[in-house]
């Protein structure tokens, strides 16, 4: 039954979103992608003038924009593409916190919770309107990174511990921290945060929902987690 999850996370959703494809403009998608000069012309000044917390939605507008003029199915394909790809996020962030919440309660069991939290975050007009009215575009891309910066530190955050755990000394674990195979991996996680401050402003909540899945998970030691997530702290300088 495994086998079916994944792509009915996709083929249900769509199924509901296929009518919408050429849905028109409706509401802010006026000003913010047809009276907008800087979306309409893609230059290098404008690109400059929307640089800031939606900075990424607005690049990808003005890209659309310039692919199809006239034509809303370009934009809708694109924000088809990016719930679906959260769909799968969601689903694969259920499935990792059962995994570690809820070790001993069988596999399939758990793929069902996460399947069904999943289904229930794709299905839900909350969040299928994100996918059909265009300009929430920005909420999508906000979701898609913030959920894959979360998933991500599970893979950053085990590979620590999996590598310092063997010295209880601190000059082990800083050792550990700045060897180049964990460096790269929360250099990734950080571009992957810094998206997602680049994508909408309540993105400035993510290095929070990081540290409660540090103390839920990995330690709950304050201080300790704090050292880890410190270099976090350095993305937040720009946000007003």
């Amino acid at each position: 039954m495994q086998r079916f999850f994944l792509p009915s996370l996709l083929l249900l959703p769509l199924l509901c979103l296929l009518p919408a494809l050429n849905a028109p403009f409706y509401f802010d998608d006026f000003p913010v992608l047809i009276d907008y000069e800087a979306i309409r012309s893609f230059t290098f000044e404008n690109i400059r003038t929307y640089f800031g917390p939606r900075f990424i939605p607005y690049l990808s507008f003005s890209l659309n924009y310039q692919l199809g003029i006239g034509h809303t199915w370009h934009f809708h394909i694109v924000n088809f593409v990016l719930y679906l790809l959260n769909g799968l996020l969601v689903y694969s962030l259920i499935a990792e916190i059962l995994k570690r919440g809820m070790p001993h309660t069988a596999t399939e069991k758990r793929s069902f919770a996460a399947w069904g939290g999943a289904l229930f975050y794709l299905l839900h007009p909350v969040q299928s309107q994100a996918g059909i009215y265009i300009v929430q575009r920005s909420e999508l891309f906000a979701a898609l990174f913030y959920f894959a910066t979360m998933r991500y530190f599970f893979i950053v955050r085990a590979w620590y511990a999996n590598h310092s755990s063997a010295s209880a000394k601190i000059k082990g674990k800083i050792s550990a921290f700045f060897s180049l195979p964990h460096l790269w991996r929360y250099g990734l996680m950080l571009l992957l945060m810094a998206c997602a401050f680049l994508s909408k402003e309540v993105s400035v909540t993510l290095p929070l929902s990081l540290f409660l899945l540090e103390a839920l998970f990995f330690s709950r030691a304050f201080f300790r987690s704090f050292a880890y997530f410190a270099p976090l702290a350095i993305l937040l300088i720009p946000v007003p």
